[in-house]
């Protein structure tokens, strides 16, 4: 039951002066009404989760508003927590002519959601940590959404490391990739000592991110193929994976776990 009349929240949303997870709170109010990658993911995802999830722990990681948070909660999960860098600035890339005064650097990620479950009377806990610091959480779940993290990592793979030490069962995986082409090539050396030769590879690469290039965004670092997240994760214990869901050109949603009979339906993400 919300307990929030239409008034109140309309009064919440607006004293933030961004918002960048569309969120339903009701009364037929959304946090904004622009069209959101978020929710276009979770129209994907959403029929690789069964009916409910009472069983499961979830992680989110870089949890922003808690979009992903509160539809794992809707879902049935026991316990949600969200994770966000609201410690440190985060700059988004400007939305098309959009002021240039007004393309923030402010964090209000952990604050606005508390407000949404609050106003959704939703038991999800939120904590202000950064994605390099899982190793300080002290308990493991099932599912982790690690969704539009990877390319903001200096050091990606010490992450998905610290997520196969915390997960049991599935990782949910979105990033922006190096776009899936033929004419990729990258050359190195490989063989045994004494018998070394160069070969040609056209997968398994990650570019870095030195400046703004990437959406004006200077939290972005790398950029890798399909197949370099899979390899990491792999190494990080994750044996099965879903077939890769390109629903951008250059973003990936891929699903890895530990089991072979994993939570979530792997069959269904298309």
């Amino acid at each position: 039951m919300n307990k929030y009349s239409k008034s109140e929240i309309e009064k919440a949303i607006t004293a933030f002066p961004h918002w960048y997870h569309r969120i339903n709170l009701g009364h037929g109010i959304y946090t904004h009404n622009r069209k959101t990658i978020h929710e276009e993911l979770w129209s994907i995802l959403k029929n690789t989760f069964p009916e409910n999830i009472e069983n499961s722990t979830v992680l989110d990681i870089g949890c922003n508003a808690g979009f992903f948070s509160i539809e794992a909660k809707k879902k049935g999960a026991k316990y949600v927590l969200g994770i966000e860098t609201s410690e440190n600035y985060i700059q988004r890339a400007p939305e098309k002519n959009e002021p240039q005064d007004q393309i923030l650097k402010q964090n209000y990620y952990l604050e606005q959601a508390e407000l949404c479950k609050n106003i959704l009377n939703l038991d999800i806990e939120y904590k202000k940590l950064n994605a390099n610091n899982l190793h300080e959480l002290e308990y493991k779940f099932d599912i982790v959404f690690f969704m539009g993290v990877l390319y903001h990592l200096k050091n990606p793979f010490a992450t998905i490391e610290a997520i196969g030490n915390i997960c049991n069962d599935t990782v949910v995986i979105e990033t922006e990739i190096i776009s899936e082409n033929g004419q990729n090539r990258v050359y190195y050396h490989k063989g045994k000592t004494g018998n070394i030769s160069e070969i040609e590879g056209k997968k398994g690469m990650m570019k870095f991110i030195e400046t703004n290039e990437l959406n004006c965004d200077n939290t972005n670092w790398w950029i890798p193929d399909t197949e370099c997240v899979k390899g990491m994760f792999r190494i990080a214990g994750f044996k099965y994976f879903s077939e890769p869901c390109y629903y951008k050109r250059r973003r990936l949603l891929i699903l890895a776990s530990k089991n072979e009979n994993p939570t979530l339906n792997f069959k269904a993400l298309s």
